[in-house]
């Protein structure tokens, strides 16, 4: 921005439009690193509201979809969404919903191989219990992973995995949310072979 700023580059340069998306999403990730963290801290100490409403399953799930696409793209990965069964509409927070599914599809999308899909379901399971699955065919984590997967500021650390980012809170924030509403996450996976 203070290259910018200085008018050093002319805006019909187009240095001048990767500065702007540059800048653009890096305060987008700057915003979404504070929203993460104030979240956390809300779940932590019990203050995180929610407002359930009626929402129309296939029309959340799209929409989550929609928000990664520039993710998708850039990991080249497909996403496909299915709603089995009789589920059309639920009544949930669809700004939790969203924040759930967007760690959760988001975190399948960046340990997917290049060129891997991944898939997002939605399913009843009886009159009052309904759940989404993501399910990738991505890196997969170890049983030693799996102990510490919904720790704090936890980021696994085999393999390449430092190098994917993140704050190493979305899992457990995704968990802490979905069970301050009565209900939980949980995981299985295979090393090498992809996560659910």
């Amino acid at each position: 921005s203070q290259i910018l700023q200085r008018a050093k580059v002319g805006a019909d340069s187009p240095k001048y439009a990767n500065f702007i998306r540059q800048i653009g999403e890096s305060g987008q990730h700057l915003l979404q690193l504070v929203q993460t963290m104030l979240d956390y801290n809300k779940t932590v100490s019990g203050k995180m509201t929610f407002s359930p409403v009626v929402v129309q399953v296939r029309a959340a799930l799209d929409e989550v979809v929609a928000m990664l696409e520039p993710k998708r793209m850039e990991f080249g990965v497909e996403i496909t969404v299915r709603v089995e069964g009789d589920l059309t509409s639920v009544v949930t927070d669809p700004l939790r919903l969203r924040q759930m599914a967007l760690n959760l599809v988001g975190n399948a999308v960046k340990f997917s191989k290049l060129g891997g899909s991944v898939l997002l379901c939605a399913r009843g399971l009886n009159n009052t219990q309904w759940c989404i699955e993501v399910e990738d065919q991505g890196i997969g984590i170890g049983e030693d992973g799996m102990k510490s997967l919904f720790g704090r500021f936890v980021q696994l650390s085999t393999g390449s995995t430092k190098a994917y980012g993140g704050t190493g809170l979305g899992l457990s924030l995704a968990r802490m949310i979905a069970r301050a509403q009565g209900g939980d996450v949980e995981v299985k996976s295979a090393l090498g072979v992809g996560s659910t």
